[in-house]
């Protein structure tokens, strides 16, 4: 999106307007059309989260390392529910669930497209993100950017 561009050599403003339209447009867009009125019996955010830091992050050689997460970032499965209770993360952080999904994200930056659903805008607050950037932060990671979408 040219944000590791440099003003002197680059057109930041253009490049960022070419990966809005060629890129996340497009992922915009695909992400209407699969998430629609989808509904699932479980959402294991930190799961995945964990998998991936481990499974790609983790090894990796690259010098920076990202994560585009493109969710609605509502935790659900059986042990642990962003719906059962409001979000707090030092509560989180006591429990031995908060052990064992902890992600490896040492300099990994997380970029979130923040999924809005009407149904759950009261869930869908500052404090909902604010649990994300301390579950991210604990784990050694950056959220560099929350984009809402609607």
């Amino acid at each position: 999106d040219g944000r590791d561009k440099s003003e002197l050599t680059s057109n930041k403003r253009r490049l960022r307007q070419k990966w809005e339209e060629l890129f996340f447009g497009r992922v915009v867009d695909a992400v209407d059309e699969l998430a629609g009125e989808h509904h699932s019996n479980q959402s294991p955010i930190l799961e995945m989260m964990k998998l991936v830091s481990i499974k790609s992050m983790y090894k990796s050689k690259a010098e920076e390392k990202r994560i585009v997460m493109i969710s609605d970032m509502l935790q659900h499965t059986r042990r642990y529910s962003h719906y059962k209770t409001t979000p707090d993360f030092s509560n989180f952080n006591a429990t031995p669930y908060s052990i064992e999904q902890k992600p490896q994200l040492s300099d990994v930056d997380v970029e979130i497209l923040y999924l809005i659903r009407g149904k759950d805008i009261l869930r869908q607050n500052r404090g909902h993100i604010s649990f994300w950037e301390q579950y991210v932060s604990t784990a050694g990671g950056l959220i560099t950017r929350v984009k809402t979408i609607n």
